[in-house]
């Protein structure tokens, strides 16, 4: 085959926007890929889906699309249902715009979840257990296999928070399971491989709970709770299901019923999901997580209901990508304090603590993650307490809880800690990263830096308002500050996981919290569209003002202004007027904006491409003082507050409220999609240009393949390498005469993978078709970026 020849990228294989997913809701999920090619305006227009028990494909038994002629780039899987843990392998193979056809795909699988009717499990509970007066509880099983393990899954939920083991080993890197749930409605339980686990013999499951949200108490020893009238503690309880088939055909059911064994004489005194985690070394029982572990003294498990079993709640998979370490800080620096020592890890994380140190036995650990050392912006008071047991190096991890923080304060050891005995993991759901974006000044980055890391640390289960104090996931941020998320991170199943949050949300009269998952009918366009402009009138009517040639609306601010503007209600008449007003107001504060979260997006939406003010944009984005991005780091900060004072006031100091001016520095390369486009199938492009950027580049892994945008300038020439992904088509658009353009180092009209070339005005237009295309345009035919 040519290496130039239209291939389909094995690693674009998603089932739900998911890589093989174990343990999936839906038996007929959405399978979907991507394409390469080294072929200008190469597209697919057919394509063929089988799927088989058989990840051999020597037979097909049970899916095969046939040949479905699209260029749509995913299908849904149409063939019979899969039960409960079975694997569905699938592959795909196309064919190009002349017919010929690529190879099979390498076969992508799913696996369906335990579903709800075959679950054989009860719901256990540990009755001994007293918040703050006991240790969390822990429970086990031990079971015997008489043959070999060939197959085995772990289906199971613990309330609060859930940790498993078998034989000693933990069954995941995943942390902080399960995923928030609107519990009424849905209880997301995980499903993990454990087959290599396990052994012929004797074998033992040991689970740990947390606390988690679930129950948000009183913490012990007066830890912070967001959370002040909780009322009587949720019990904590857990349903678990083992399915194992060995080699020899034999299967083995492991359920979590009256026959588990528990203790609260644990080492865990306290997991308060918002103040913090309490450990005594001196306790832990970690012999008996071995199937030859001593257990006699551990009591009988309880048996419980489900909880609000009355409601009825669903169990199902979260079907979320994993929640995971992604990278690891180390501690840069130490210094003193009146009480112990402050360490300073470089950068505000969403994180939990790691702690490798050798002292005296019953020696106290305590640690806070701080602004200073007052926890001023954060919830108060946040600490984690470690009691040593005495061994020559003991290390610790705190497994139920996570913290947002630079400053960790640590006292209560005998001597100075060492920079080495501290790690800070960075803890988030891991969707991948699909977006990133560079210019040549220095500012525009680390604004951008500071904006990605804002959005990793509020990358839970839900997407959170902060990691520290309240860790809920409040739908305005995610709102308002969608767009560098979407840029930076593969969306597909983290948002259809938010999706099924939101929709659990909803009440019974049909109100959610703030949004709702967009319609896909539109029966009632036609009414809806005449109801909106009934209230565009009525909003003129009330709001509109005008003193001679000045047109404003509401008292007049800059957010008064955007607004209506962002959101056509600004007549044609009165756009010029009320731009004048909005323009004059940024000049008389000294070049600075006055709006907060909710004007901010309007703001940068109504003066960006193609409304002509990026240069004003560009002014605002390069302050430095009060109220600005350079402001903040000014201040040190790594992160972006919630508040324009930033460290000079008392709000959160991890936010992505403000996050917006992030989609600008993204669009500077001049990248985006067109207005009616789905799935990017059309990306207009057009360099945005202000006086001192001379490079921006961005990329985005969409989901028909990589779209890429870079430009350079230089004393002699402006150079634009744009890359369309197959079967997507780009609009560019360039200020210089057509003729003075070169496109691959010739004139653009009637090159490969041109359609259409021509100029209005001052402006040249040029349609193209998929593929990598290099413009250049010589410095004296430029009539933009500032040459």
């Amino acid at each position: 085959m040519s290496a130039f020849a239209l291939t389909v990228d094995n690693g674009s294989l998603r089932c739900n926007g998911l890589v093989n997913p174990l343990g999936l809701n839906d038996g007929h999920p959405r399978l979907s890929w991507f394409l390469g090619s080294g072929v200008k305006n190469d597209k697919q227009s057919r394509f063929r889906v089988q799927a088989s028990t058989d990840k051999s494909f020597n037979q097909i038994d049970l899916w095969d699309s046939g040949q479905i002629n699209s260029e749509d780039f995913s299908v849904t899987y149409a063939g019979s249902s899969p039960g409960s843990d079975q694997r569905t392998y699938w592959r795909v193979r196309v064919a190009d715009a002349t017919g010929k056809e690529t190879s099979w795909s390498d076969p992508a699988w799913f696996e369906v979840a335990l579903q709800e009717h075959d679950w054989k499990a009860k719901w256990i509970t540990n009755d001994q257990y007293v918040a703050n007066k006991t240790s969390l509880p822990v429970f086990a099983r031990a079971f015997s296999l008489t043959c070999a393990p060939g197959w085995a899954r772990l289906h199971y939920i613990g309330l609060g928070m859930q940790w498993a083991a078998i034989n000693g080993h933990p069954v995941t890197n995943e942390v902080l399971q399960p995923s928030y749930s609107t519990m009424n409605k849905t209880l997301f339980f995980s499903s993990y491989d454990v087959t290599g686990m396990l052994k012929t013999g004797s074998n033992v499951l040991v689970v740990e709970l947390g606390k988690g949200v679930h129950t948000a108490d009183n913490g012990l020893g007066g830890r912070y709770t967001k959370f002040t009238a909780v009322g009587a503690p949720l019990p904590l309880k857990l349903i678990a299901q083992l399915e194992v088939d060995c080699t020899d055909g034999q299967k083995f059911t492991v359920v979590s019923d009256e026959t588990w064994v528990t203790t609260t004489e644990g080492p865990l005194l306290e997991a308060s999901w918002y103040g913090g985690e309490e450990y005594d070394a001196r306790k832990e029982i970690d012999s008996e997580y071995l199937p030859e572990g001593d257990r006699s003294g551990w009591q009988q498990a309880n048996l419980t209901e489900a909880p609000l079993a009355e409601l009825h709640p669903r169990l199902q998979s979260a079907n979320l990508p994993p929640m995971e370490v992604v990278e690891e800080f180390p501690c840069v620096e130490i210094t003193r304090t009146k009480i112990g020592w402050v360490l300073d890890f470089g950068q505000k994380l969403l994180v939990g603590i790691v702690s490798d140190s050798a002292v005296n036995v019953g020696n106290a650990l305590n640690s806070g993650p701080l602004r200073g050392s007052d926890q001023s912006t954060t919830g108060s008071p946040i600490f984690n307490g470690y009691t040593f047991a005495g061994n020559s190096a003991e290390t610790h991890t705190i497994r139920f809880n996570y913290h947002g923080f630079r400053y960790l304060e640590v006292f209560g050891l005998r001597q100075k800690p060492e920079a080495q005995d501290f790690t800070a993991p960075r803890i988030r759901v891991n969707p991948g990263k699909v977006g990133s974006t560079e210019t040549n000044v220095a500012l525009l980055n680390n604004i951008h830096r500071m904006a990605d890391q804002s959005i990793q640390n509020q990358m839970y289960s839900v997407m959170t308002d902060c990691p520290h104090r309240e860790k809920l996931g409040w739908l305005e941020e995610l709102h308002i500050a969608i767009d560098p998320v979407f840029f930076g991170y593969d969306f597909r199943a983290y948002g259809r996981h938010l999706m099924k949050q939101i929709v659990d949300a909803q009440n019974e009269e049909g109100n959610v919290p703030t949004t709702a998952p967009q319609l896909t009918a539109f029966a009632d366009l036609e009414k809806y569209t005449g109801l909106h402009q009934d209230i565009l009138k009525a909003f003129n009517k009330a709001y509109r003002n005008q003193i001679g040639s000045i047109v404003t609306y509401g008292p007049g601010t800059q957010a008064a202004d955007a607004i209506p503007l962002d959101i056509g209600a600004v007549s044609a008449e009165d756009e010029e007027a009320v731009y004048r007003h909005l323009i004059g107001s940024i000049r008389d504060n000294g070049t600075h904006w006055t709006v907060g979260e909710v004007g901010l997006g309007p703001l940068f939406r109504v003066l960006t491409l193609p409304h002509g003010y990026d240069y004003l944009l560009n002014e605002l984005m390069a302050k430095t003082d009060y109220p600005s991005y350079g402001y903040f780091l000014e201040q040190g900060a790594t992160t972006l507050p919630e508040h324009w004072e930033g460290y000079d006031g008392t709000g959160s100091l991890d936010h992505i409220i403000f996050d917006y001016g992030d989609t600008w520095i993204y669009g500077l390369a001049g990248m985006k999609q067109s207005q009616d486009s789905v799935g990017w199938r059309s990306i207009d492009f057009e360099p945005v240009c202000v006086d001192n950027v001379t490079f921006a580049s961005t990329e985005y892994i969409s989901v028909r393949g990589r779209v890429a945008a870079k430009w350079e300038r230089d004393e002699e020439v402006f150079t634009y390498n744009i890359t369309v992904p197959v079967g997507s088509t780009g609009s560019v658009a360039l200020s210089a005469p057509l003729r003075s353009i070169k496109l691959d180092g010739d004139d653009v009209e009637g090159q490969l993978g041109v359609h259409h070339a021509e100029q209005i005005g001052g402006k040249t237009m040029v349609t193209i078709g998929s593929g990598t295309y290099f413009f250049s345009i010589p410095r004296k035919a430029m009539s933009f970026c500032g040459i």
